[in-house]
């Protein structure tokens, strides 16, 4: 494997991505307050310590990013923070910045928490001034939040009390998962026509970062276990199946000391590797077999020193899983 010394010492690497900038891989990854661009030409040197285009620092960040890849930019999405985007098609010490535009409604500060790039846009939620409403961008333009067909919608006039924790695609549907809830639209590609589909009550997703495209399915996690969105042969229902039935109680009491969760579908293996960084406790479901409830094979992982996965993403540029850990 690769190795890349931290800086400072014992701070984990709490996210990862993998880019394409103008026709080259790259792997960003973020530690404290900063994103820097990892170089494993030279896999024992520390972290780069400035540098605009290899450092990029934002203040009250904990480095638990979402990074979402759209229309050639890499856009950046943290709690309590305006989104940062990468564009490396711009000249050197501009290709970090922070979104240019924030949505009309919002009065305070545009700090979306989650998101992804799908249907031709940005979709985003878990803003602080309304955890329950999603945005969408213009179309093309992941920048640009109040011209073109720019738009909301507002979750509570359809679930209630509850907050958006991640957006996913699946199967030209928005699926907008909230801590309690699941929202299903039609046509979100074209947002004129977008229409509510199904609401599924009382199951919701308790981490954003569990959520992950298997195949045709669609697994996150619940409050009471890892939970698949999969579709009958009609295509027309979409029930929910427990993959996590044969350790139900020991998950359970897992997510209820910490939902600091982070996960990888590896898909050359068939394995889905969940990690509840917080506690040291790292499960693996293999999709290749499965046990005669037909739930995947549950194994687990156990790490030394505090070295469990903190953060992991499959990648092109080395064919395979990268793992963050603490130096």
């Amino acid at each position: 494997g690769f190795k890349q010394k931290v800086v400072p010492t014992g701070t984990a690497i709490g996210s990862m991505v993998e880019h394409n900038d103008q026709g080259t891989n790259k792997i960003f990854a973020s530690h404290g307050t900063s994103i820097y661009t990892i170089d494993f030409t030279s896999p024992n040197a520390a972290f780069p310590s400035s540098g605009a285009d290899v450092k990029h620092t934002v203040g009250n960040t904990t480095a638990d990013w979402q990074f979402v890849n759209f229309n050639n930019r890499l856009h950046c999405f943290h709690t309590g923070v305006i989104p940062q985007r990468y564009d490396g098609s711009l000249s050197s010490g501009a290709k970090w910045t922070a979104h240019a535009t924030d949505p009309a409604s919002i009065t305070t500060l545009f700090d979306p928490s989650c998101g992804m790039g799908f249907y031709g846009r940005l979709w985003v939620g878990g803003v602080t001034e309304s955890k329950d409403v999603v945005y969408w961008s213009n179309l093309l333009d992941g920048d640009d939040w109040t011209g073109g067909d720019t738009g909301v919608l507002d979750l509570s006039k359809i679930w209630g009390t509850d907050e958006i924790v991640a957006i996913a695609p699946f199967y030209g549907q928005l699926i907008i998962f909230g801590k309690n809830n699941i929202a299903i639209y039609d046509s979100p590609t074209a947002v004129a026509s977008l229409a509510l589909n199904e609401v599924i009550s009382g199951i919701g997703c308790v981490s954003r970062d569990s959520v992950q495209a298997i195949g045709d399915d669609l697994v996150f996690l619940s409050a009471t276990g890892l939970r698949s969105l999969l579709r009958t042969a009609e295509k027309d229902k979409l029930p929910l199946t427990d993959l996590t039935v044969n350790i139900k109680d020991t998950i359970i009491r897992n997510i209820g000391n910490s939902n600091n969760v982070k996960s990888v579908y590896v898909e050359s293996e068939g394995i889905y590797i969940m990690s509840f960084v917080d506690k040291n406790i790292n499960y693996v479901f293999d999709f290749k077999h499965t046990t005669p409830q037909g739930t995947p094979r549950i194994t687990t992982w156990t790490f030394d020193n505090d070295r469990e996965p903190a953060s992991m993403i499959n990648t092109e540029l080395y064919s395979g899983l990268l793992v963050g850990q603490k130096d």
